[in-house]
């Protein structure tokens, strides 16, 4: 039976001198993932793990991508006569005035702002003046926010934040397009706090979209406030943009208002048309006549929901006497 990989790595190190036990060894292989929001900081943790007392840190070195030369060198040794800025030196240009490597219980070396083209593989070597080097391996993912959502409806932008009216029981869309982000972005409507829709597909590299589609719209959307947000990482709050809904809506109640039984001639009767739920202010119209023959009668309006009737009926109805 051949042995594990732990155990092999564990025979090479002690045929080579090394005391490592196997778990250790196959570590040594394992690459970390640390992820970073372009324009703010990367933290690039460097195990240096327990060691005795009697030894010490003498120098970390930092490699990226594999590179022979290290891009950030820490010299701890002691004996020389350094300022303890003059022990850190940055040997890559890209990294000017933005790398930092502070030393301490968790060292950890620092970029700020970090920036898209960080985005590599980092090895972080510590040398003791005792005990065996150890190395560190990191794989720094810089994410780039999203644009603001942009939001159409009809083919046309909505930039004012309204849309509508709208007409109730009528079907709807409503497009929330999002621009950048690296990685691709969630999109996501919301109304409320509740999810309208989760389902986002990418257009091309840069552009990702969620359309919502409602079948018909019921009363409950008008005045509705609807979000749609992007976000791709923890660390910066959501990309936003939202529009408030208007309606037109039918009336919920049309009725005529205690019709008198019996009318007579010559006398005046005020019939009163009750109108309620409506968006916008309803257009009341009384009529007389058969639904093939209908005359337009005039009326008062007295509310906005109540339409009353003033009619002389002295010659349009004959009523018993």
């Amino acid at each position: 039976m051949l042995p594990s990989p732990g155990r092999l790595l564990a025979l090479l190190a002690c045929c080579l001198g090394v005391t490592l036990t196997p778990a250790a060894a196959y570590r040594k292989g394992v690459w970390r993932r640390v992820e970073a929001v372009v324009g703010r900081e990367a933290v690039l943790p460097c195990e240096v793990g327990n060691f005795e007392a009697s030894d010490m840190v003498y120098v970390v070195l930092w490699y990226r991508n594999g590179d022979k030369e290290p891009i950030y060198s820490y010299d701890n040794r002691p004996g020389r006569l350094q300022a303890a800025e003059d022990r850190h030196l940055v040997k890559s240009r890209l990294l000017q005035g933005r790398a930092t490597f502070r030393p301490g219980h968790l060292p950890a070396l620092h970029i700020k702002p970090v920036e898209s083209s960080d985005q590599a593989n980092y090895t972080c070597r510590v040398d003791f003046r005792i005990a065996t080097s150890r190395r560190t391996h990191l794989s720094l993912h810089v994410m780039v926010p999203p644009e603001p959502p942009v939001l159409r409806a009809g083919g046309q932008r909505v930039t004012d934040g309204v849309l509508g009216p709208l007409q109730e029981g009528g079907a709807w869309e409503i497009t929330c397009s999002v621009a950048g982000g690296d990685p691709p972005p969630s999109v996501v409507w919301r109304r409320d706090g509740e999810v309208l829709d989760a389902t986002s597909e990418s257009r091309s590299p840069a552009l990702t979209v969620n359309r919502l589609s409602i079948l018909r719209l019921t009363r409950d959307y008008h005045n509705a406030r609807l979000k749609c947000l992007a976000y791709n990482n923890n660390v910066t709050s959501p990309a936003s943009a939202s529009v408030t809904v208007k309606m037109n809506l039918w009336p919920l109640v049309t009725r005529i208002e205690a019709p008198p039984k019996w009318l007579r001639v010559g006398r005046e009767f005020v019939i009163s048309c009750i109108v309620a739920g409506s968006r916008p202010h309803p257009n009341v119209t009384w009529t007389l006549g058969t639904p093939t023959s209908l005359t337009p009668l005039p009326a008062e309006l007295a509310e906005v929901s109540t339409s009353p009737f003033l009619a002389e009926v002295a010659e349009l109805v004959e009523v018993a006497s």
